[in-house]
């Protein structure tokens, strides 16, 4: 059986319209989207939301293309993803100025994230980071930089049988092609580093 959630955490400008404001507008939490929900390894669900703007302003629904360098956001539950507790920034994981869609996995106590991590207006330097705090922090000396042209989304999985890797599908530039969605290739990446 599925379980809708109530809306929360406000909507980007191209989302459909949510309760005390239509299309982003009005919401002081910000704007978010393409959310994703991880079980981290001490049970907490964790929501994993793109985040288009530092604040949203209602006069300019809703800021999702500012110029402005940020991290992930995030939010918890602790029962199971009935609720979640107050949305919260997560400095260790930056992404692209107005976000990119992101990825997670769990293998036992390692919690691995991918995105490009470029910090700019420009999706590049698609980055695995890895956690082994249920999600707390994501150290530098826990990193693989897997691409480091131009990319977008990507998609981690487990490999069957497997505890020591996992598999990375994403979008990267190509000769000939502009742009980071040229080309879908998949990497295999190692649990520990």
């Amino acid at each position: 059986t599925w379980t809708v959630s109530a809306s929360m955490y406000g909507s980007n400008n191209r989302s459909a319209g949510v309760p005390n404001g239509q299309y982003g507008c009005g919401r002081h939490q910000g704007c978010f989207d393409e959310p994703f929900p991880v079980q981290m390894p001490n049970g907490i669900v964790q929501l994993n939301m793109r985040n288009n703007s530092l604040s949203c302003d209602p006069k300019n629904c809703c800021c999702a293309y500012l110029p402005i360098t940020h991290p992930r956001s995030l939010a918890d539950s602790t029962d199971g993803g009935k609720s979640f507790g107050a949305m919260y920034q997560q400095p260790d994981l930056p992404e692209p100025t107005g976000g990119c869609q992101a990825s997670s996995v769990v293998v036992g106590n390692t919690v691995l994230f991918s995105n490009p991590a470029s910090g700019s207006e420009n999706r590049s330097m698609l980055t695995v980071r890895r956690s082994t705090d249920s999600g707390r922090t994501y150290p530098r000396s826990l990193t693989t930089l897997v691409w480091p042209g131009a990319g977008g989304y990507s998609c981690l999985t487990r490999i069957a049988n497997s505890s020591e890797s996992v598999g990375l599908a994403f979008e990267r530039s190509a000769p000939g092609c502009t742009g980071g969605s040229c080309r879908i290739s998949f990497a295999v990446v190692p649990v520990v580093v």
